[in-house]
């Protein structure tokens, strides 16, 4: 199974009409950035990321549900409440391993994929 789809942005078929019911839920929990378009945050995120798990989500509107649900499940605003971001300190993987297993109970596997772009 490809996780990582180099070549996203030329085979996402991008529909927003799909999200109609959950556009207002989007812009609360996941807003975009309207100086590019007020979908195009989540059209990035959905084309990079959604594609690679259709056999999950079969549509946008699928997998924009399922991640609404999952941050209405786990609140990692509060998990992470005492690791803000910050420029200047190096948060390392295996901290935010630790991390998200105490907050959620997961293990989280990291994967590098090298590409190349032609």
């Amino acid at each position: 199974k490809q996780w990582y789809n180099a070549e996203y942005g030329n085979r996402c078929n991008w529909n927003v009409t799909t999200l109609s019911d959950l556009r207002k839920e989007l812009q609360l929990h996941w807003p975009s950035d309207s100086s590019h378009g007020e979908t195009s945050f989540w059209q990035h995120e959905y084309c990079k990321h959604g594609t690679c798990c259709t056999d999950l989500f079969s549509t946008e509107h699928d997998f924009f549900k399922a991640t609404l649900s999952l941050d209405n499940q786990f609140n990692m605003d509060t998990i992470l409440a005492d690791f803000p971001p910050d420029v200047n300190k190096v948060l390392y993987t295996r901290c935010i391993d630790c991390i998200l297993y105490i907050g959620i109970h997961v293990c989280v596997l990291y994967v590098c994929v090298l590409y190349t772009i032609h």
